[in-house]
């Protein structure tokens, strides 16, 4: 499968080093650490590794992947395997799910709810378009205007 480049992501996670917006992006170990996470855990369910394999893996793989990829790169593969609600597994999966759109053709509207859902699915369900999305998207939104990096 190829990764899809995610700028919006990136736009997100240089904004999250001054705001509070999604905690667990606070840098990029962290990122990396959440991509290499997500590899081990596609491995492990393969493998059935013990613990202490699946630490030295992980801290392995990470190695790796600070090495040859950017964060652009790491945002976008983690994009592409989250968690969006209702059964959705990633970013297309999710925009096609939701929105009958490919991701490029989303609206800024669109985008903030998909990134609002990230941080608590259930929470924040698209589906149900209540109060607490509808304010959380329109922080994230706010938050990607003001950057410099936006389409």
């Amino acid at each position: 499968m190829e990764l899809e480049k995610i700028t919006l992501f990136g736009t997100i996670y240089k904004l999250t080093k001054t705001e509070k917006l999604m905690q667990i992006i606070k840098d990029s170990d962290n990122v990396v650490y959440m991509a290499s996470r997500y590899i081990i855990y596609a491995e492990n369910k393969k493998r059935n590794l013990t613990v202490l394999d699946w630490q030295v893996t992980w801290l392995a793989v990470a190695k790796w992947i600070s090495e040859n990829w950017d964060i652009d790169r790491c945002l976008s593969y983690l994009a592409d395997r989250i968690y969006y609600g209702h059964g959705y597994y990633g970013l297309k999966e999710a925009s096609t799910g939701y929105f009958d759109k490919e991701p490029k053709d989303l609206s800024i509207e669109e985008i903030s709810m998909l990134i609002a859902a990230t941080t608590s699915p259930s929470y924040y369900d698209i589906r149900n378009k209540d109060e607490k999305l509808l304010n959380k998207s329109d922080e994230i939104k706010e938050m990607i205007l003001k950057s410099k990096s936006w389409r």
